[in-house]
């Protein structure tokens, strides 16, 4: 869980991003905001692209708990509905990378 989390704290206002969820759906869009404490949290919206004058959203947020990341978990929110929980985040591309969860997984970099 800890590489999405590191590629999510890479993330800046603006990038685009697509994460993958357990279940196999994917979300993509816009971060806006972008929230990272190391210590503390992680929260990013994102706003699909394809979604002009659309108020639908999604929240992908984790936090620290004993020293530890929680899984990065994805909700939806559009208009005045609820957030709606949609699952955990097992992979995230930010512009031409890809990051998983999964040890060897694919789009290796040098960190």
């Amino acid at each position: 869980m800890r590489d999405v989390v590191e590629e999510l704290e890479a993330v800046a206002l603006h990038d685009r991003v697509t994460v993958e969820l357990d279940d196999g759906t994917t979300v993509a869009g816009t971060a806006a905001p972008v929230e990272f404490d190391q210590n503390n949290r992680l929260r990013i919206e994102l706003r699909p692209d394809d979604a002009a004058g659309s108020d639908e959203r999604y929240e992908l947020a984790a936090s620290v708990d004993d020293g530890e990341w929680s899984p990065v978990r994805v909700r939806r929110q559009s208009g005045d509905e609820d957030w709606a929980e949609m699952g955990e985040a097992v992979s995230v591309t930010r512009g031409d990378e890809r990051q998983s969860d999964d040890d060897g997984a694919a789009g290796s970099d040098d960190r």
